[in-house]
């Protein structure tokens, strides 16, 4: 636990903060922790082992949870820091306009796929299959540029992993314990 009551999933996990880590590396730390730790592998322990484990597979689970999740991993991080920032429900640029581009094509879309659904004549339905392929590119478009950004910010998030701000934040939390294979 930080002075501020947060469990640091971080230590947890056996990783240090940082804003980027590795989903499969992640994942594999936390099956190996959490492995023989589950309530299927503690059938002969005692009830207070059994306790133990539960409590720690809990814990374990959460700070997976909460690791796996880029946004979640980012507000955990602020939460452990004493840092204040008025911003942290900002988008970056550009962002919100193309949130604005993707609702407008998809509104478009549904228009376009309602009117195609109600149409009966083949000739129509024909003309209609042009202009959805026409529609198709434009969502295409839209996957890319989507595709583009999220490289974008991962890219950013990783190399916020490098700054020595992130690697001096004092983060004031009871030890963890990594849990044995008994």
């Amino acid at each position: 636990m930080s002075d501020r009551g947060v469990s640091n999933y971080f230590e947890i996990l056996g990783e240090s903060p940082r804003p980027w880590l590795d989903e499969d590396k992640l994942k594999s730390r936390f099956l190996e922790l959490s492995a023989p730790l589950h309530p299927d592998k503690m059938v002969s322990a005692s009830d207070a082992q059994k306790d133990e484990a539960g409590s720690r597979f809990a814990a374990i689970n959460q700070a997976y949870q909460v690791l796996r999740s880029p946004k979640d991993r980012l507000h955990h991080l602020l939460d452990l820091t004493s840092l204040k920032l008025n911003d942290v429900q900002k988008i970056p640029p550009g962002t919100m306009d193309l949130f604005m581009e993707i609702g407008q094509v998809c509104r478009d879309t549904d228009a376009f796929l309602e009117l195609k659904n109600k149409e009966t004549s083949p000739l129509m339905k024909a003309t209609l299959f042009i202009k959805g392929q026409g529609w198709s590119e434009k969502l295409e478009v839209l996957q890319q540029k989507v595709s583009e950004k999220r490289i974008s910010l991962e890219s950013t998030l990783k190399a916020q992993n490098g700054l020595r701000t992130i690697n001096q934040i004092q983060l004031k939390s009871k030890p963890w314990k990594i849990p044995t294979a008994r």
